[in-house]
């Protein structure tokens, strides 16, 4: 039997783009441009706000790479402070299913707002109008990025908040 192979290094283009994406992500989560949250929980809810209509605890472990045991310990703690609430689902009363409050949701927005001021003050201020715009049409591109299942099978990085 031969030895694996590893695949190709990507290309150094790639390598520099993901190391800008992730220093920009990084930027955006500084404490001076959004609420001093833990990431794990802005992206709990990020995904409770984008799957809408009460998620369920594994598709939120699922989303955000979480085994059941840490998400479960997340989720008491965003219900203790007063940022999610867990019902029970209409359909079927054995599962759970979690909806953020108007606290948790004015806690996301204020995040999500914060972020969206520094990136709107760092593209005028950085970018000239054209760059602005070609950097802008690149948004949907980035997006469908997101689409791409992860190499080994898992779940990967989880969402950005």
């Amino acid at each position: 039997m031969y030895p694996p192979t590893s695949p190709p290094a990507p290309p150094a283009g790639v390598v520099r783009l993901r190391e800008q994406l992730m220093a920009v992500a990084r930027r955006m989560r500084r404490p001076d441009t959004a609420a001093a949250l833990p990431l794990t929980l802005l992206q709990l809810l990020s995904s409770i706000d984008r799957l809408g209509a009460g998620a369920s605890p594994s598709a939120l472990a699922e989303r955000n790479g979480l085994r059941s045991s840490n998400l479960a310990a997340l989720l008491r703690q965003s219900e203790q402070a007063g940022l999610i609430e867990r019902h029970s689902d209409a359909n079927d009363r054995r599962q759970v299913r979690v909806l953020l409050t108007a606290s948790g949701l004015s806690l996301l927005e204020s995040n999500r707002d914060s972020s969206a001021r520094w990136l709107a003050a760092a593209l005028q201020s950085r970018l000239s109008a054209a760059e602005r715009e070609q950097l802008l049409r690149a948004a949907p591109l980035l997006e469908r990025l997101l689409d791409q299942p992860p190499l080994d099978g898992g779940t990967g990085p989880g969402p950005a908040p």
